[in-house]
């Protein structure tokens, strides 16, 4: 039975106490099974969730957070339909701007608020069809 110590609790366990890792020497993870959950769950779930939202918003929209904050900061901070500020949240937590894109080509548009950006996303970014929104909603208010 081969055996294995344990980097991080210092035990000599059974290869099969540890997940495999193509990257080692023995093919092997450096902590055991029950170590290496305990680190997981040790790092911060903010920086392991905004890890994955900018590598997720590169890889969908070829942005690096640098890009993002450019574009954020050049629409002052707001949406680029309405002007106003995100005020969706999610777990007590206002939610960024969504990317907004032409789904087309691919293309960047800019910034948006969780109303806008469903709204279009509706309207399935038609301009037609946004134009005859505003037309009903124009004949038909009561002013």
């Amino acid at each position: 039975m081969n055996m294995k110590l344990c980097g991080r609790c210092g035990e000599n366990k059974t290869t099969c106490n540890f997940h495999r890792n193509i990257r080692s020497k023995d093919g092997l993870q450096y902590y055991c099974k029950k170590c290496s959950g305990e680190v997981n769950r040790a790092v911060d779930n903010k920086k392991r969730s905004d890890s994955i939202r900018w590598s997720t918003i590169k890889r969908k929209f070829g942005l690096t957070k640098e890009d993002y904050k450019s574009l954020l900061k050049s629409q002052d901070w707001v949406c680029a339909i309405c002007g106003n500020f995100e005020t969706k949240t999610v777990k007590g937590r206002v939610q960024s701007l969504s990317v907004d894109h032409c789904h087309t080509t691919g293309e960047v548009r800019g910034l948006l608020c969780n109303a806008c950006n469903t709204a279009i996303g509706n309207f399935k970014d038609d301009p037609e069809l946004l134009r005859k929104a505003a037309s009903y909603i124009e004949e038909n208010t009561g002013e």
